[in-house]
This record gives C-alpha cells, structure tokens and sequence, in this order.
C-alpha cells in the first residue's frame, strides 16, 4: 500500500467510491420487454402481410407464364389441356383449372330459331319468357370432366362436340331451370326434379304454409314441357 512504501498522503491516489448497481427485478425487465416488442408489433404485422400479398401475386403471375395451354383437335372434339409447372426450386406449385372456355356468342339467327322451336316457352318448365330473358341450354351437355389424371396433375375438359351445337340440342331456357339444370344430362336432371318436393317439403316455414293451406306442393310428373309437346 502507499503508506507502507513511505508515500506521502498528498500522493495517494484518490479514493474511489464504488458506486453500488442498481438492482433490476427481472419481472420488470421482461415487461419492459414485452413493451417494446408490442409497440412494434403493428408495423412487423403490416409489413409481413405486404410481403406476403406480394409474393402470392408474383407466384401466381410465374403460374399463369409456366402453364401450359395447349389446344388439341382430335376429331371433332376440342381438349384443352392444362399443367402445372415445378418452379425453379423443384417444388410443384398448385393451379387451379378453370372448369371451362366461355360458351361463344350464339347467332342472332340462331337465337331467334331456339327461341321460336317452342314458340317462346321454357323447354322443361313451360313457362313463357321472354326473347331477350331466354338462356340456351343444351340439352346433352356441352361441358364435362373426361376422368384422366396423370402423375403431373394434368386434366382434360371436353369442350366441344359436332352434335352438341346443333340446332337440334340447344333448347329455350328460362334462367331459373338453366340454373338447376346446369351440366346434368336430361335424365339426371329428371331425377334432381323428381325429388324436389322433398326438400321443399322439409323446410320449415313451408311446413307452417302446407298446414295453413297457404300452398300445396304437387310433385313433378316426370315430362318436360318440350316432352309434352313433341307427343
């Protein structure tokens, strides 16, 4: 020490306080913690959404290039062919198929002779419609799922046949049965009709009308309009 070495107090060195920490209680600290973290919070969120809505639009943009679309003719009927692409990671990306190409505009001569085969009537309920309110449907339908799947998610879709825009198929609709119908065949259509009265029959407020006599379901006798009138 310095008095030992004969050093004069004047030389000693100064004395230094030690300067006592503060405590800091541990519970405190996290929630100061968490306090900072939540304050940000909002922004971290907001920035990780923009990113996100970024990356699933470039994704599907490099879905659309990368797929593959191909028109093929074999005979008279046209397949459309659609396949997802791996990415440059190897990884396979998911594409939705579109159920189908958008019917072309009929005619207006073709129109006006659908329109005038059951003199302005709905083929299958009979009600009278007008010209512009009138939807063409085919009677065989135009559109379904040819079930092949290959082990890269390809699909093919029959879109279109020789027959199935004849004159002959195409039948005056209102909107409602075109509705119904939609792409079932004639005969899987008479069976949803067949079985309608049930599901009407089974809703409640229905079943409150039927027993006040406010309506009465009859169920559907199996003929169409069209059936009906071609006998």
């Amino acid at each position: 020490m310095w008095y030992e070495r004969g050093v004069s107090s004047s030389e000693a060195p100064p004395n230094k306080a030690r300067r006592s920490q503060p405590s800091v209680n541990p519970v405190t600290q996290k929630e100061n913690q968490w306090k900072k973290h939540l304050k940000s919070y909002p922004a971290d969120v907001g920035m990780i959404i923009k990113m996100k809505f970024t990356v699933r639009i470039s994704e599907s943009i490099i879905m659309l290039e990368q797929a593959a679309q191909t028109i093929l003719q074999v005979g008279d009927v046209r397949f459309v062919r659609m396949s997802s692409q791996p990415s440059e990671s190897g990884q396979k990306k998911r594409l939705i198929f579109a159920s189908g190409i958008e019917d072309e505009v009929l005619k207006k001569t073709t129109r006006i002779e659908v329109y005038n085969k059951l003199n302005g009537h709905c083929a299958y309920c009979g009600k009278v419609i007008k010209y512009g309110d009138m939807q063409v449907d085919h009677l065989t339908p135009k559109r379904s799922e040819h079930l092949y799947r290959s082990e890269t998610s390809v699909k093919y879709y029959v879109l279109k046949g020789a027959s199935v825009d004849a004159l002959e198929n195409l039948m005056p609709s209102c909107r409602r049965c075109n509705h119904y119908k939609r792409s079932y065949s004639l005969e899987d259509f008479r069976r949803l009709m067949l079985t309608l009265h049930k599901r009407v029959e089974s809703q409640y407020i229905n079943k409150v009308a039927i027993n006040y006599g406010i309506i009465e379901i009859e169920p559907f006798g199996g003929v169409f309009y069209f059936e009906k009138t071609h006998n």
